[in-house]
């Protein structure tokens, strides 16, 4: 069941499905929690789909902890920014609102690029961090990764949002070749929200992170599926190699979303890290 935050005016209002409260000023965030044990734990999806995302490894998760997940701005049930933002200070708000003091954050793709930002910014919050193949700023773009992503971006950019879901489906760097139900599950999802897919505006975030890698005191996992694209690859190994405290594990016959392609993979290796 997911509860979809509310600026109001006054206060918190409580119901069977949603609870309205304000979370920073002019947000709206939709969030679900699940569980309980010995780690909570923060879900932040990648750039192109929402936090239905975690579908697969979600009841894994909710298991032996307390997981939170949640759309941001624009995705999904959230409504689209109106004006400059902080994503990491969305996630402060929403984590002081529920009384979280200490989580493990899990990002992905984008989503792990601003969970490594919020652990900068408040390293006595996190206590573990996972970065699923981790879109750090900073980090240098190839020519092909450029050339990727701008025929990815046609034509959602023209608004023919089936064939930019088709684009990104059969692009085997997103998911591996063969994993035909994660393919049909993220097609499934992107079509629930099209808007995922649109161009989100108005986020403000540090210009250069990579810079402050040795900074990062935080334990932190690295998971990079085999099959990503040599870009993500290449961040990944550089992330490794500057963390104090950072080990890497491949995927193996994974993409870049490996929390739908490999879902068993993933819940293994974030086990293993938690323990």
């Amino acid at each position: 069941m997911r509860c979809l935050l509310l600026t109001v005016a006054f206060g918190l209002i409580a119901s069977i499905a949603v609870a309205e409260t304000s979370v920073t000023s002019g947000s709206q965030l939709a969030y679900e929690i699940c569980g309980r044990g010995e780690h909570t734990i923060v879900l932040l999806h990648d750039g192109i789909a929402d936090a239905a995302v975690w579908d697969e490894v979600w009841p894994a998760l909710c298991k032996d902890n307390r997981v939170i997940r949640y759309d941001r701005r624009g995705y999904g049930h959230s409504p689209k920014a109106t004006e400059p933002h902080s994503p990491t200070a969305d996630l402060a708000a929403l984590l002081a609102r529920l009384g979280i003091q200490r989580c493990v954050l899990i990002g992905a793709s984008a989503g792990g690029g601003m969970t490594f930002d919020f652990a900068l910014e408040h390293p006595n919050i996190v206590e573990r961090l996972v970065l699923v193949a981790p879109s750090i700023t900073g980090f240098p773009r190839t020519a092909a990764f450029e050339t990727r992503t701008a025929a990815l971006g046609q034509a959602i950019l023209k608004g023919d949002i089936e064939a930019g879901i088709a684009a990104v489906v059969t692009d085997p760097h997103f998911i591996a070749p063969g994993r035909d139900d994660a393919k049909r599950h993220l097609t499934a999802i992107l079509r629930a929200s099209p808007q995922d897919l649109a161009p989100h505006p108005f986020q403000t975030r540090p210009m250069d992170s990579m810079s402050r890698v040795a900074r990062m005191q935080v334990p932190t996992l690295i998971l990079i599926g085999t099959a990503d694209d040599d870009q993500n690859i290449g961040q990944a190994a550089a992330l490794q190699k500057g963390l104090p405290n950072g080990k890497r594990v491949s995927i193996q016959k994974s993409g870049h979303l490996i929390y739908l392609d490999q879902p068993r993979a993933f819940v293994k290796a974030v086990r293993a890290f938690l323990r």
